[in-house]
């Protein structure tokens, strides 16, 4: 019984010993730079991006297909987290397909196809069913490239 008090005080003066240790947190990380240099911003900043137009056919299902116009870019992308927003607006790597987002004049747009373009406008994500790429681009404006 004397073993087991003993056990019992000296498993409490423990306690007592490490509860009043000064734990210190480990290291913050560094903060995430959420605006690379090298990276282009979400909307409602404006970027421009050149690259060659064509359409897909996309569906959802129980949804009816449509023509999704593409813009396979000259050369990759990476797009920042948006800071505020970083859920919804997550950072990507290697962006290479974005898909043109029309606001009007559809026609005149979709006529592009096939064509290299240079595409004005706002970077936004894209999800859910029937999306032709993770990232859009609602357009400003889009002509044929030099």
């Amino acid at each position: 019984m004397n073993r087991i008090a003993i056990t019992s005080s000296t498993l409490a003066l423990m306690l007592v010993a490490i509860s009043g240790c000064k734990q210190e947190a480990p290291p913050a990380p560094p903060a995430a730079n959420t605006a690379a240099s090298n990276c282009l911003q979400y909307a409602p900043g404006m970027v421009t991006l050149i690259g060659m137009a064509s359409t897909q056919t996309v569906s959802a299902p129980d949804k009816d297909s449509r023509e999704a116009l593409l813009l396979t870019l000259d050369q990759p992308i990476c797009i920042a987290t948006h800071a505020a927003r970083a859920a919804e607006y997550p950072a990507v790597e290697s962006v290479s397909v974005i898909e043109l987002v029309p606001q009007s004049d559809f026609a005149a747009v979709y006529s592009l196809a096939g064509q290299r373009v240079s595409a004005h406008g706002g970077l936004v994500p894209i999800s859910g069913d029937g999306a032709a790429a993770k990232t859009g681009l609602v357009l400003r404006t889009i002509k044929p490239a030099p």
